[in-house]
C-alpha cells in the first residue's frame, strides 16, 4: 500500500536548531496530512516543515510558523492542498508556500499566509514551459515590513517562471514596507 505520515490536529512538530531538518514529508508516492503545528525556531536554517516530493501527496489543515532565515513552510513538488490554517513566516529568504515546476499542483484554500521580515508568502518556481503554478482561494495574507507576498523571477530571461491562479477572493493587507509583486 500507499505510505501515509499524519500530524494528528492535538500534536506539535517542533524544529528548534540546526539545518536541512524537515518537520513531515511524503515520498516515494506517499500521502501526507498536516492537520497538527509545526513550528521552526529562529535557530533552524535551510528547513521544511512540510516535504511533498514530485509523484507524491500532501494536504494540510493546521498551522506552521517560521522565524528563522532560509526556511520553508511547505515546499512542493508534488500535488499539495493547504484548506483552513495560518502560516506565518518571517526571516530573510523563508517563504510559506514553495511550488516547483509544472508537474506540482498547489492549491491554497480558506487559509492565511502571512510574511515579513525578509520572507515572501508565495514561491512559484520553475523554468520556460515548465512554469508551477499556485492556485489561491479565498486566501487571506498580511504582508508586514520586509515581506513579499508574491515572487516567481530567476534574474534569467524570461525571468517570470511562474504562475499565480487567484481562481476565488483573496484579501492582501500590505503594511509599510511590504511589497505585493516583485519583478
Amino acid at each position: 500500500g500507499t505510505a501515509q505520515a499524519i500530524n494528528e490536529s492535538t500534536k506539535i512538530i517542533n524544529i528548534s536548531s540546526g539545518s536541512f531538518l524537515i518537520g513531515i514529508d511524503s515520498l516515494n508516492g506517499g500521502n501526507l496530512e498536516n492537520n497538527g503545528k509545526i513550528n521552526i525556531a529562529s535557530t533552524a536554517t535551510n528547513s521544511i516543515g512540510v516535504y511533498v516530493e514530485n509523484g507524491s501527496t500532501g494536504t494540510g489543515t493546521g498551522d506552521i510558523t517560521i522565524d528563522g532565515n532560509g526556511n520553508a513552510g511547505v515546499a512542493n513538488f508534488g500535488t499539495f492542498n493547504q484548506t483552513g490554517g495560518t502560516i506565518d513566516v518571517s526571516g530573510k529568504d523563508s517563504i510559506g508556500i514553495y511550488a516547483k515546476d509544472s508537474s506540482s499542483s498547489t492549491t491554497i484554500t480558506g487559509s492565511t499566509v502571512n510574511a515579513k521580515n525578509g520572507a515572501v508568502a508565495f514561491y512559484a518556481d520553475g523554468s520556460s514551459g515548465n512554469e508551477s503554478t499556485i492556485t489561491l482561494n479565498n486566501v487571506t495574507s498580511n504582508i508586514g515590513d520586509g515581506g513579499l507576498l508574491f515572487f516567481n523571477y530567476t534574474g534569467a530571461l524570461p525571468g517570470q517562471v511562474g504562475k499565480f491562479n487567484i481562481s476565488g477572493p483573496t484579501t492582501v493587507k500590505i503594511s509599510s514596507g511590504g511589497v505585493a509583486f516583485y519583478n
